[in-house]
């Protein structure tokens, strides 16, 4: 049998935090790579400023009702545009990768 476990705010934060700066690492890694020695990692590239917006997404925008957390259907409307400025961040610095 498949425990719960209950979200809270607190835990929401916590996460929010650890994504954020997870997506930061990755970008800033990625970055150093591309200059050290030329190579890029394309799929890091584009998700790590998703995961770095998602973090913010999770500290700006708390998931109302948590019960039915994670279930898309129940997320606020606003997470559409965090995801959507997420992506297009992610190609961006993919983008941006190619020319360095």
């Amino acid at each position: 049998m498949q425990q719960e476990i209950e979200i809270t705010r607190g835990k929401e934060i916590v996460i929010g935090v650890l994504l954020t700066l997870a997506g930061l690492v990755t970008v800033l890694a990625n970055w150093r790579h591309v200059v050290d020695e030329g190579l890029m990692r394309h799929g890091m590239a584009i998700l790590a400023p998703v995961l770095f917006v998602g973090g913010i997404m999770l500290i700006a925008a708390p998931y109302p009702d948590k019960r039915h957390f994670p279930k898309a259907e129940f997320a606020p409307k606003s997470w559409n545009i965090f995801i959507l400025v997420g992506v297009v961040l992610g190609f961006a610095n993919w983008y941006f990768m190619n020319f360095s």
